[in-house]
């Protein structure tokens, strides 16, 4: 039949005419060559059809339906509907002990960072595995995958077994199946997800994109990761190298949740670049489609878009606190340093400073298989900057530093807090080492202005004149130092009203010789 609307014609036809046999043939062929289509909800819509034929009666066919229809909803952005279905052909599956039925169904859905659904997909790959029980090698290694993609970071249990993304990824190799050594390559890529790993992903990402040659699906994924790793080392040429190709591939793929992906890689870049009404069009988007996909991560990244452009601008903190407070009563023990930068910005110091005394003595016990983890140790520094807070500066200081010339980032689609030089610099003037200061403030100013952030660089640029009340000031019996300004004065993302009215300058040789020499005035 021809891959022209023909099949789905004739599938409509034989429906009507009540030729079952021949009709349930027709429709499962129209669905096949709109998946070749890459046309998803018209193949959702045939395996719709088809599943109430006469024919799809049978558990086994139904459940292989099921699946099918699951994918094709997934790709088309319908999560919710695909994965009830998914759970419809793992129940048929487990009634009729179909084990490698449970374990299609678990193997499905991609893509639900930040999803509640990520839980039940992983308990789902459980079971799977168990009722597998070794029989179907090529089906364990997509669940070990899946069990490496979903699981929790913040769980007690999570990095205490083996790598199964590793696992996944070796046997994968040798089936010479793409989608399962795409899913493998997606397993081992959550596994090194920390900045320590950034150069593997890169070559993860470089392995995928190729493999996209016959799979187009991995070329998003190899694209979507080489964004990620550049973005985090601020390579702003390669990041836009690899955007405009990510770009291409999302707009031939034609499937929602790649685009609402898109849309807020692009408002993270519009955000860093200080083009804050674009930022927060190109978000809204994003929420509106994320919505409609009814992915469950939308909302909670939407909150984190918006929570960033008010501590950038200081518009809308009173409207995102609420928000951010009823997420770190539920959520991750960590999310509580996320309010207390909130209410460090909205001048609610006393409250903040609670939260981190809370904080401080667990602040390097963030999970490193977390996505987050630098995002974290950067909001620490921000808020201990925030505070003119010492407790703890040293150890967040430590921990950063390895990452000096980095940018603290987490996936490309979420917002980019600036260079780690710069917190690193802050926590430097907060312990009186006002020449490391000098030294991180430099470069912060250098990697701000080649990723092209005129907010970064004006942040890097007002911290310059800080040294010298820095260098001057004794130490008070308290966790605060005097510094001659009040903390709500230091530079911090709030001022961006300032820097829109006040060009930002470079660092004088007056403002060098301050930090050089340590004592707050420039020598004679």
């Amino acid at each position: 039949m021809r891959a022209d609307g023909t099949a789905e014609a004739l599938a409509n036809h034989l429906r009507e005419a009540g030729d079952a046999e021949r009709a349930l043939e027709a429709t499962l062929e129209a669905a096949r060559q709109a998946v070749a289509r890459l046309a998803h909800e018209h193949a959702a819509a045939q395996y719709r059809a088809a599943l109430a034929l006469p024919g799809a009666g049978a558990a086994a066919v139904r459940a292989g339906l099921l699946v099918e229809l699951a994918r094709c909803e997934f790709r088309g952005g319908e999560v919710e509907e695909g994965w009830r279905h998914c759970r419809e052909a793992a129940d048929l599956g487990r009634a009729t002990g179909a084990a490698g039925v449970v374990a299609d169904a678990a193997t499905v859905p991609r893509d639900l960072a930040f999803s509640p659904l990520t839980a039940q997909v992983h308990a789902l790959c459980r079971d799977a595995l168990a009722l597998l029980g070794g029989a179907d090698p090529v089906r364990e290694t997509r669940l070990l995958a899946q069990l490496a993609i979903t699981a929790d970071p913040w769980a007690s249990t999570a990095g205490a077994g083996p790598a199964l993304g590793e696992r996944a990824l070796a046997a994968a190799e040798g089936t010479g199946d793409p989608d399962v050594l795409l899913l493998a390559l997606q397993a081992r890529h959550t596994e090194l997800v920390n900045g320590r790993h950034v150069r593997e992903r890169l070559a993860l990402g470089e392995r995928a994109a190729l493999l996209g040659r016959t799979l187009p699906e991995a070329a998003l994924w190899g694209h979507a990761w080489r964004m990620d790793g550049f973005a985090e080392l601020g390579r702003r040429v390669d990041f836009d190298a690899e955007l405009a190709a990510f770009t291409g591939h999302v707009e031939r793929s034609g499937e929602p949740l790649w685009r609402w992906r898109l849309l807020l890689a692009r408002a993270a870049v519009a955000f860093a670049e200080g083009r804050f009404a674009e930022g927060r069009a190109l978000a809204a988007e994003a929420l509106a489609l994320g919505r409609r996909c009814r992915h469950g991560g939308a909302e909670h990244l939407d909150l984190v878009f918006a929570a960033h452009a008010a501590m950038l601008t200081g518009e809308g903190l009173a409207e995102v606190e609420p928000l951010v407070r009823r997420l770190s009563e539920h959520g991750p023990f960590f999310a509580r340093s996320w309010l207390a930068v909130v209410l460090a910005h909205l001048g609610r110091r006393d409250e903040a400073a609670t939260i981190w005394r809370s904080v401080a003595p667990h602040s390097g016990q963030v999970p490193a298989p977390a996505a987050e983890w630098l995002v974290i140790s950067a909001g620490h520094a921000e808020l201990l900057s925030l505070l003119g807070e010492t407790d703890g500066a040293p150890a967040v200081y430590a921990t950063l530093l390895p990452f000096a010339g980095r940018q603290s980032v987490g996936p490309a689609h979420t917002p980019w807090g600036g260079p780690v030089s710069l917190h690193l610099g802050r926590l430097a003037l907060l312990m009186e080492d006002v020449e490391a200061a000098g030294t991180h403030l430099t470069a912060a100013l250098a990697e701000s202005g080649a990723l092209g952030s005129p907010p970064y660089q004006a942040m890097a640029t007002w911290s310059w004149p800080a040294c010298a009340p820095y260098a001057g000031a004794p130490a008070t019996s308290g966790r605060r130092r005097r510094t001659g300004r009040r903390p709500s004065a230091w530079p911090n993302g709030s001022a961006w009203h300032r820097w829109r009215t006040r060009p930002a300058r470079s660092p004088t040789p007056a403002d060098r010789a301050r930090c050089r020499h340590g004592n707050g005035r420039s020598p004679r």
